[in-house]
């Protein structure tokens, strides 16, 4: 009777753990699953870019001068004032 007794409680011992199969199981796939498309990606990719792929836009018309260039003052100027306008009225939207 001591013997069966001690049996059944080890045997027990090991049961809640396999409850947390499934759990484990839904842990591996949501790992497993974001990752391998990265994993897949990097070996199925071109090895080498085109000169079109590493333009800043792939459409459209061909750019005639560089992006880069100054704006005068006035343009901050009203920059800030849109801007100090803009969140006044967002604050006076409750109030209203």
């Amino acid at each position: 009777m001591l013997l069966q007794a001690t049996t059944a409680t080890t045997q027990s011992i090991g049961a809640p753990i396999t409850a947390y199969w499934p759990v484990m199981i839904f842990f591996v796939v949501a790992v497993v699953f974001p990752i391998l498309p990265i994993i897949l990606g990097r070996f199925l990719r071109p090895a080498k870019y085109g000169k079109g792929k590493m333009r800043p836009y792939e459409c459209g018309i061909d750019p005639t001068t560089d992006a880069h260039s100054r704006f005068t003052v006035r343009y901050y100027i009203v920059a800030m004032l849109f801007l100090i306008f803009d969140v006044e009225t967002i604050f006076l939207l409750p109030w209203a």
